[in-house]
């Protein structure tokens, strides 16, 4: 049988995970430390390799992630979000001031390149404006577009 090992935390310091570390083995969970010793040598290259991977074994991973929550590590409401883009069809009565999941005014635009910006960028060294526009909620959180019909 395979084991593999899932990574259900990062951390930018080592000494952050050294304390999930700790509760996890109080639990008899096996956990393992991703660039540690590398950020350690230089606290600087904590973004170049993506922060230290807490990591446990594939059947122990939901076990993990219960003690993280009650231990105060993970937020619950962050596993819940799902930051997928919903496209809304765009119709003659359609205000854009409002979200349309909970009508709140608190929103805001959120610009993100077009794909074929990037791949202009690539071949011609030229670099056109060409964004698409996605609106955020900061209330509920939700992200999504407008679609025309």
């Amino acid at each position: 049988m395979e084991t593999k090992l899932i990574t259900v935390m990062t951390f930018p310091l080592p000494q952050d995970a050294y304390m999930a570390k700790n509760l996890l083995e109080s639990e008899n969970i096996s956990v393992f430390l991703q660039n540690e010793f590398t950020i350690q040598e230089n606290n600087l290259y904590s973004n170049a390799v993506g922060g230290v991977n807490l990591q446990v074994i594939d059947t122990d991973a939901e076990q993990a992630l219960k003690l993280l929550i009650a231990g105060g590590y993970i937020n619950p409401d962050d596993l819940q979000q799902e930051n997928s883009i919903e496209e809304i069809v765009l119709q003659a009565d359609t205000n854009k001031k409002h979200c349309p999941y909970c009508q709140s005014e608190n929103i805001g635009k959120k610009r993100d390149a077009n794909p074929l910006t990037w791949i202009v960028f690539l071949f011609l060294g030229l670099f056109f404006p060409i964004f698409r526009t996605n609106y955020l909620c900061f209330d509920c959180k939700k992200e999504w577009k407008f679609k025309k019909k």
